[in-house]
């Protein structure tokens, strides 16, 4: 590489911390201001309690924005320290996804939404290496986006093997997203809109962070949706299986 061409190359990754730093401090101001102004509207006189829920629920709204995008910061810098890392675990899988989406089926039967999960194999197959946190994360931030953008209809997880790799796929009837946006939504910083064109409460990091994850374990991502009708979301991972003692697998048998 020349000097011109080196000066040019940190040319571009000075612009893009400065942007990212700009970003950032604009994602964390906005519901920050908000904190701010609705708990000091909480402190004026004769408030009705109608207001005092209406201004802690939008409270509660900015404290979780701040938060997500926190752990997602959070996550570029385990991704940027580790990147090269990965985990070999062992991994009932099948055990993992309904552990793993617990929370997502009651958070679902609060809204109204039906959430299934689909096994693509059985309990012998089912045991695999992988790296369990980092399949954590994947599975979190996509089923995440799905039950936060679906307000009626469905949420369905599930895998199927494919030659040497499992596909995942998360399915959802929610806001879906435009052929346009689709073609830029796993960048840093991309933000679902809903029908109305206003942003959703996301940092816009999740799916970037989500698609580094996918492509370290050397697997790859993809979107397919319709604006207004739900989106699927898919990726693959390895598949690697690995043999349980026979009187272990007696016991998942049962």
């Amino acid at each position: 590489m020349s000097m011109k061409d080196k000066k040019a190359k940190e040319k571009i990754l000075e612009e893009e911390r400065i942007r990212f730093i700009a970003t950032i401090a604009h994602e964390i101001r906005t519901p920050l201001i908000g904190i701010i102004n609705f708990s000091g509207l909480l402190n004026k006189p004769n408030i009705s309690v109608e207001k005092v829920k209406s201004y802690s629920k939008y409270i509660n709204t900015c404290a979780s924005k701040l938060m997500t995008l926190l752990n997602n910061l959070i996550d570029i810098s385990k991704f940027n320290s580790n990147k090269d890392k990965i985990s070999r675990d062992t991994l009932d899988l099948n055990l993992f996804l309904k552990e793993s989406t617990s929370h997502f089926t009651m958070q679902s039967d609060i809204l109204g939404v039906q959430f299934k999960i689909s096994y693509g194999l059985d309990n012998k197959s089912a045991q695999i290496y992988t790296d369990a946190l980092k399949l954590n994360v994947i599975l979190n931030n996509l089923i995440g986006n799905a039950v936060k953008f679906t307000k009626k209809g469905f949420v369905d997880v599930g895998y199927i093997k494919k030659n040497d790799c499992l596909e995942f796929y998360i399915k959802d009837t929610g806001v879906g997203i435009s052929e346009n946006d689709q073609k830029t939504i796993f960048t840093p910083f991309y933000q679902v809109k809903d029908n109305n064109e206003c942003k959703v409460n996301s940092s816009g990091l999740g799916l970037s962070i989500t698609k580094n994850l996918v492509e370290l374990l050397g697997g790859k991502i993809w979107v397919e949706s319709k604006l207004n009708e739900g989106s699927v979301f898919s990726f693959t991972i390895p598949y690697e299986q690995f043999e349980l003692p026979v009187e272990v697998l007696k016991m998942i048998e049962l």
